[in-house]
């Protein structure tokens, strides 16, 4: 029914057509209703072309325009009629296409609810809207309920589905007063949460306003599909001339003028960029604008920050060093977790992944930390304090405290370790031919170390400030280059504004990153990079190959009409055929592909 609906003026036009074959034999009857079709199809294309004047665009309208008034004019009203169904079927199906590419990210709007469950007091509960949710209310999260807005458990245990968010594809366990993330869903038992902000300022909000700007913006082969245009009517209105001149024949003038109407260029790219955009949605990948798409398509040189982008950005623990016998390493390390448990230091959640998730932890007591310093507590009357290094910034001794002093036990070493998918992920890139550079603020021997494991030939630029990677990719540009650039922290917002396209992990929530990116990665593993960029060469790839197919059968056409072999008529199905088919292809689009493809 809403097909149906929408397609209504190409049906109205289709009965006034039928009407005026049907009432073929009263000619005033008929031309009526031929007229009535041709108003109703040509309205619009009349409209188009005055707002195109006014704004000193030159557009293929004049072509379909030309088209309709010669056949009014040469009283071939059957022929117009069929120009005015042809022109409402196209804008019908590219409307029709654009919402069938507008699928996935139709989506994240409609898993939103409209109502969500409030507790009051301990006892009573109201629906309330979604907009009236303030920070500090309890909200009630039944099993398979979406959570609407970021927060905290306030009491147990939680089963959350992350996957529609960080993309994590086993659900995840939260204590209380763990982070409730907006846009996941409960898939354990009913659940209390404390709202830590309102749904417009959650970060699935922000997922949606970044969906909705990547909706606004016009694609870039449809600006160029208009420069294209100035030359394709020149053409089309030359073949006019010298058809008119060599044979005296408006029939076949007409027919030429029907086979160039509408033309595909200006139906093929919008669907295909639109189902770019549709296909990276699915991947968790927001395109904010269809010319991002185009130029990650070309880039000839990628800019990788280094932290939290090919590596993880947090520290593992990688090596313990016994630096004295007195305690075992692995009793070493159950103490030093258990201390950790109390501390918000990095190293801390370390400590307390290498001791093991279900390991029992010992219970200290008169804990002391003093930041800066480490953290200390007493097990059984033995005194142990976790402090820094003195030698390494990237290391913290476990030791022994008593009225003698201080004795350093064991050592753990940490480092921040690479994506499990970072070195595929470049590596595949790389043999596509990109350019591959890593800029980032750690030492030179740190750098290296990390670009040894990735296994390709990369630029490294170490120990460097926002502005001078900025300044970086400024001389990447000005050297001819077209530059990515991929970040995921405030330091790489201006490489990221600076770079022709740029790209921002946000796994959690809004950041300068993601303002300042041109695509959106909802996630943090490497792959999504390389899907990105497949995803758009697919896209510009099927733009220009519905583009060329469709202009190719349109010329073949006019030049057949200009020979006398296609008469107004079939000409006009002929074209409505090549303009159904290229609408057709340019879906495919939407399809997210195999990097096997590109």
């Amino acid at each position: 029914m809403t097909i149906f609906f929408g397609f209504w003026k190409p049906l109205c036009i289709l009965l006034a057509l039928g009407l005026g074959l049907w009432t073929a034999q009263n000619t005033a009857l008929s031309v009526t209703f031929f007229g009535f079709a041709m108003i109703l199809g040509g309205y619009q294309l009349v409209y188009d072309m005055a707002q195109s004047i006014l704004k000193r665009q030159f557009v293929l309208d004049y072509i379909a325009f030309a088209a309709m008034l010669t056949a009014a004019l040469m009283g071939e009203w059957l022929v117009g009629s069929i120009i005015a169904l042809m022109l409402s079927t196209g804008e019908q199906l590219e409307a029709y296409g654009e919402q069938k590419a507008k699928g996935a990210l139709s989506h994240l709007l409609s898993r939103i609810p409209h109502q969500v469950t409030v507790r009051t007091d301990t006892t009573t509960t109201v629906r309330m809207p979604l907009d009236a949710v303030e920070d500090g209310m309890i909200l009630v999260i039944k099993k398979g309920e979406m959570i609407p807005v970021d927060g905290a458990l306030l009491e147990g245990q939680a089963l959350i589905d992350e996957a529609s968010v960080t993309g994590e594809a086993m659900p995840v366990e939260r204590q209380a007063g763990g982070l409730l993330r907006a846009g996941t869903v409960n898939v354990g038992e009913t659940i209390l949460m404390q709202a830590s902000s309102s749904f417009q300022t959650s970060s699935y909000a922000h997922l949606v306003h970044l969906v909705a700007e990547s909706q606004e913006q016009k694609a870039p082969l449809v600006r160029l599909a208009d420069q294209y245009s100035t030359a394709f009517t020149g053409i089309t209105f030359l073949l006019c001339l010298v058809t008119y001149f060599a044979t005296g024949d408006m029939v076949r003038v007409l027919a030429v003028l029907v086979l160039a109407t509408p033309c595909p260029l200006i139906i093929a790219a919008p669907i295909a960029f639109i189902g770019g955009i549709n296909a990276a949605a699915k991947k968790r990948i927001i395109a904010k604008h269809p010319a991002s798409l185009e130029v990650l398509a070309r880039i000839s040189d990628l800019v990788v920050d280094k932290t939290g982008t090919i590596t993880l950005g947090v520290p593992t623990l990688v090596r313990t060093e016994v630096l004295h016998t007195l305690l075992p390493a692995k009793v070493g390390l159950r103490i030093a977790a258990s201390l950790e448990q109390f501390s918000l230091h990095p190293f801390a959640k370390a400590l307390l992944a290498a001791n093991g998730d279900g390991a029992v932890l010992l219970a200290p007591t008169d804990i002391h930390e003093e930041i800066g310093a480490g953290i200390e507590g007493t097990f059984n009357e033995m005194r142990y304090r976790v402090q820094k290094t003195p030698s390494s910034h990237m290391a913290v001794d476990l030791c022994r405290v008593d009225e003698k002093g201080t004795l350093p036990l064991l050592r753990f070493h940490f480092e921040d370790t690479m994506k499990s998918t970072s070195k595929s992920t470049l590596g595949h890139l790389f043999h596509h031919k990109v350019h591959m550079h890593m800029l980032t603020g750690d030492k030179e021997a740190t750098a290296k170390h990390v670009a040894a494991d990735v296994g390709i030939p990369l630029n490294i630029v170490s120990e460097t400030t926002p502005e001078m990677k900025r300044t970086y990719l400024r001389e990447l540009k000005a050297s001819g280059h077209t530059v990515g650039m991929v970040g995921d922290g405030i330091n790489d917002a201006p490489a990221l504004a600076e770079a022709d396209v740029s790209l921002a992990f946000s796994p959690e929530e809004q950041t300068a990153a993601t303002d300042a990116s041109d695509i959106v990665l909802l996630g943090s593993g490497m792959n999504m990079l390389a899907d990105a960029y497949h995803i758009a060469r697919r896209t510009v790839r099927v733009a220009k190959q519905a583009m060329l197919w469709g202009i190719g059968l349109s010329i073949a056409g006019m030049l057949g009409a200009a020979l006398g072999h296609i008469p107004p008529l079939y000409g006009s199905l002929l074209q409505e055929s090549i303009d159904v088919g290229v609408i057709l292809y340019a879906l495919r689009a939407s399809v997210a592909p195999k990097r096997k493809e590109v």
